[in-house]
């Protein structure tokens, strides 16, 4: 007696949550039982364009850091000598780059014109049983069929 698993998936939640009811009317402990759903797709392309956003903004951003640090230095702020120059440039540089980036990504997560990233909008669902011998592995295949 080997405990077996048993999942399949359904294309919404309501014949997820139909064929858990099923499950339950036959017997089945809701402890062996877990239903789990996919994202839309909606998350991954924007989660991609974030990071698009925050990389195009960092790299001016960091540009106009470097600018500003060779401007105080010139000007005679800061540390003096070449490996000071250096120092000044590279900080302000990251400075920049991590500034444009964070802002862009913030400004892009404030935009709620499109909710990209919404409960309940999962493309399939799939229900799990936890079995623990092969009969009831058979009758929980044939309660989750989706064709029935």
């Amino acid at each position: 007696m080997t405990p077996t698993s048993v999942a399949e998936s359904f294309p919404d939640r309501a014949r997820a949550d139909a064929a858990v009811n099923a499950l339950l009317a036959a017997g089945f402990p809701a402890d062996a039982l877990s239903v789990s759903g996919v994202g839309s797709g909606h998350e991954g392309r924007f989660l991609g364009r974030i990071v698009v956003l925050i990389v195009l903004w960092s790299i001016p951003g960091g540009a106009l850091g470097a600018a500003l640090g060779a401007l105080l230095s010139i000007a005679g702020i800061g540390p003096q000598g070449t490996t000071g120059v250096v120092v000044q440039v590279v900080s302000w540089l990251i400075i920049g780059h991590l500034l444009a980036g964070m802002w862009a990504g913030y400004l892009l997560l404030a935009d709620r014109s499109h909710r990209e990233i919404a409960p309940g909008r999962e493309t399939s669902v799939t229900v799990s049983v936890n079995c623990r011998n092969e009969a009831e592995a058979e009758s929980a295949r044939r309660l989750l069929d989706p064709s029935q």
